[in-house]
């Protein structure tokens, strides 16, 4: 959580491959109709370089540590991204060493969930059940985080068969806050 307190919720990361990046909430640009209002979001994105050396302390590691932080060379958003990512890192004591691969090698050790830390870029979704499920569900997606936040799972299945669009909003509202305060 700390190194999400770090990168995340600092406003400083905001790069995207065409330079026209600004912050949004879970649920992306070409997601807007899902999207929360900006002022139901916005206030996650607040750096806590405090809070998240604290955690850090907690997690026993008071002095930070080093981390490879592993990226494709050809993939403009991970080269740009990178450096940003580190450089907000190093501000509670993480060292970020970016260690480039090529993509085949990248592939092969993303599914074995074989790195410290990577990027991954995503294309523009435009219903949160393809953007969410297949990224977070534990079981029956990807769950490219290793992570299982409570009664996520529980809320992207009732999102995705539910058909009326008022009331996936509201499922889709809660998936949001959820993603953002437990941020997978």
């Amino acid at each position: 959580q700390a190194i999400t307190y770090a990168v995340n919720r600092s406003g400083t990361l905001r790069v995207a491959a065409a330079g026209f990046g600004r912050l949004t909430a879970p649920a992306t640009g070409p997601m807007k109709q899902w999207q929360l209002p900006e002022d139901q979001w916005m206030k996650y994105y607040k750096p806590d370089l405090d809070k998240a050396k604290k955690l850090l302390a907690d997690a026993g590691y008071p002095n930070g540590f080093s981390v490879k932080l592993c990226v494709i060379p050809t993939f403009p958003t991970m080269v740009n991204g990178a450096p940003v990512v580190a450089a907000n890192l190093k501000r509670i004591g993480i060292n970020a060493e970016i260690e480039n691969v090529e993509y085949a090698v990248w592939i092969k050790r993303w599914l074995a969930k074989d790195f410290d830390m990577t990027m991954n870029t995503t294309p523009g979704y435009g219903d949160p059940d393809t953007a969410f499920f297949r990224a977070l569900h534990s079981t029956k997606g990807q769950n490219w985080n290793s992570s299982s936040p409570s009664d996520l799972d529980g809320m992207l299945e009732e999102g995705r068969r539910t058909f009326d669009t008022k009331r996936r909003k509201e499922i889709y509202d809660k998936v949001q806050i959820m993603i953002l305060e437990q941020v997978p």
